[in-house]
């Protein structure tokens, strides 16, 4: 068996097993994910550092998206929230929803993005970024779901919504092939949380 494979692999009981063991970082990137997240690497990172060219390209993409966005962080945690519901994704619900709290989201908001995008309890932008990305995570974002975005985002908050709603997608699909979980973490640094 290769010795990245863990001996954890399959499922039991429904619940998603690790497939790979943890990968020793290497000391520069441990260092990296540390200064950028203020934490220790999470799981995800210590499973794709088994191929540390796409743990850097990963951490980078991700410190872009957190930092260098100008759509407000909440509304891009709800775009997470509804992604991983969508996609019956635990892990990326509990690191997100830290961070969502964190961002000022409030549980009722949290709570909303299971639910129905037209909910009168969410204003226009969070309504059309719930709908963005159900579509997203479709495979078809509507032309009546692209009006909305347009309706209240400028072309560069747009490309964000589009741009971190696909990665929420992507995110959600390789936490699942790679089977990592929470186990080992600590919820409580989540709140810092690292994508």
């Amino acid at each position: 068996m290769n010795d990245a494979m863990s001996d954890h692999q399959g499922s039991a009981a429904g619940h998603e097993m690790r497939r790979f063991a943890y990968a020793p970082l290497a000391e520069d990137d441990d260092a990296r994910i540390r200064a950028l997240w203020g934490r220790p690497p999470i799981n995800l990172y210590r499973i794709l550092g088994h191929q540390p060219s796409i743990l850097r390209a990963w951490t980078e993409w991700n410190n872009e998206l957190r930092h260098g966005c100008e759509l407000p962080r909440a509304l891009r945690e709800l775009i997470f929230l509804r992604s991983a519901h969508l996609q019956a994704s635990a892990y990326e619900w509990t690191q997100h929803v830290a961070m969502a709290r964190k961002a000022g989201l409030t549980e009722h908001k949290i709570e909303a993005t299971k639910g129905d995008p037209s909910s009168s309890d969410l204003d226009d932008r969070e309504r059309a970024i719930l709908r963005a990305t159900s579509g997203i995570k479709d495979g078809h974002l509507s032309d009546v779901a692209f009006a909305a975005l347009r309706a209240v985002f400028s072309a560069g908050e747009m490309i964000e919504v589009i741009v971190t709603a696909s990665h929420a997608c992507m995110l959600a699909r390789v936490i699942q092939a790679v089977g990592v979980s929470t186990a080992g973490e600590d919820p409580a640094a989540a709140r810092e949380g690292a994508d």
